[in-house]
């Protein structure tokens, strides 16, 4: 038994290559989906230049948890690992620890937890590891979320919350030397800071929900 990788991509052609070496040589996925959430660089083209990958372009931003939805419903695989086409670091060892509960029984969803990597970014996921994008989990549990595709980057929130009230096994996975590029990095101080806010903004929509439940729509677009 495999996973797929499920791969969100919004304007990360310059990033992307180095989480897909990964992916394709991880022992335990043997499918990936990349979904580009309407980008205006070559984030496809770069996608689809590694062999296998299955590349779905949305021509508008349906956001973090529309791209996933899709990405999911197109998965043949029973287990679906979540990966940021923004990580550096990202080593095969690192999804194959994050798929491999899920796939012998042992858990029913991983959460990975970054170390060692930006010390900014992983101290925020040890004090709200309930943020962290990088998971294992069933396409039918991730399915059964409801209103998942309205709820943009307040996905990781309410799918932990949703775990929690169904009572599936969730269990951290450390993926030392992992981190991501901060948005001020990638798109400027000004710029950077917008789309933190907006990520934020919807994180907390969805916290302080019931997690699964009616809230109004998130913003369609998280990219300034």
């Amino acid at each position: 038994m495999r996973a797929t990788a499920v791969i969100p991509a919004l304007n990360e052609a310059a990033r992307i290559g180095s989480v897909l070496q990964a992916v394709h040589s991880a022992q335990l996925v043997d499918e990936v989906v990349v979904v580009d959430d309407g980008s205006r660089d070559h984030t496809a083209e770069a996608a689809a230049s590694h062999d296998g990958a299955l590349v779905i372009r949305f021509e508008q931003n349906r956001g973090k948890a529309g791209a996933l939805c899709e990405g999911v419903k197109r998965a043949r695989n029973d287990v679906v690992v979540f990966l940021d086409a923004d990580l550096v670091g990202l080593c095969p060892q690192h999804v194959d620890r994050l798929a491999e509960p899920v796939l012998s029984g042992e858990a029913d969803m991983t959460v990975g937890q970054f170390l060692e990597g930006n010390r900014w970014i992983s101290l925020w996921q040890r004090l709200v590891p309930s943020i962290s994008g990088q998971r294992a989990l069933r396409a039918r549990d991730f399915l059964a979320l409801p209103n998942a595709a309205r709820m943009g980057f307040g996905i990781e929130v309410a799918l932990t919350r949703y775990a929690a009230h169904r009572g599936l096994r969730t269990q951290r996975v450390y993926l030392p030397q992992v981190t991501h590029i901060m948005k001020e990095t990638k798109c400027g101080l000004a710029r950077g800071l917008y789309a933190r806010a907006a990520m934020y903004s919807q994180m907390a929509r969805w916290s302080l929900s019931d997690g699964y439940g009616e809230t109004p729509d998130a913003p369609d677009s998280t990219d300034p």
